[in-house]
This record gives structure tokens, C-alpha cells and sequence, in this order.
């Protein structure tokens, strides 16, 4: 209900939301640019009850987002922004 997760990383103590997003490259908006604050809130909704389902209620936490832009030639470029927002 409250969204999906991509990707559920630990990195130290630190757990890590990573939402992957892909378009090509003749796309008018680079993927990050999808992860809209609707979409932001979905996410760190669906964070939240990640964690407490797993009675990590208080740990770090931080959510990135990597985009995947496939190109003509069918070569891909990859980005990851880290700590792209938070709650």
C-alpha cells in the first residue's frame, strides 16, 4: 500500500532506500527528475514501515537514487546520487 522499495542496502549502520529510475536517452527529463515529492513520500513511507517491521525503528537511514539512461547504441550511463532527499 504505501509503495515499493527498489532496493534495501545497509552500508555501516547506516540503511540505505535506493529508488532506481531508467529512461533513454531521448527522454525529455533525466530519470531523477521521476522521483517526484509525491513520490518522496511515498518512499519514505514506505521506509518507515520497512524499518519498524524489521524493529529497526531508530537506525540511520538515507535515500538515494540512481538513474539509468540507455543510450541509441544500446550502452547504458549510470548515476547514483546519494542522500538525493530525506525525511
Amino acid at each position: 500500500r504505501q509503495g515499493e522499495l527498489d532496493l534495501v542496502l545497509q552500508k555501516d549502520e547506516t540503511y540505505v532506500f535506493c529508488e532506481v529510475k531508467t529512461r533513454s536517452h531521448t527522454s525529455p527529463a533525466l530519470p531523477r527528475e521521476w522521483v517526484t515529492p509525491k513520490k518522496q513520500q511515498r518512499l519514505i513511507l514506505a521506509a518507515q514501515t520497512w524499518l519498524q517491521n524489521q524493529s529497526l525503528a531508530d537506525v540511520p537511514c538515507r535515500f538515494d537514487v540512481v538513474e539509468v539512461i540507455f543510450q541509441k547504441d544500446g550502452s547504458h550511463t549510470l548515476n547514483c546520487i546519494e542522500n538525493a532527499f530525506s525525511l
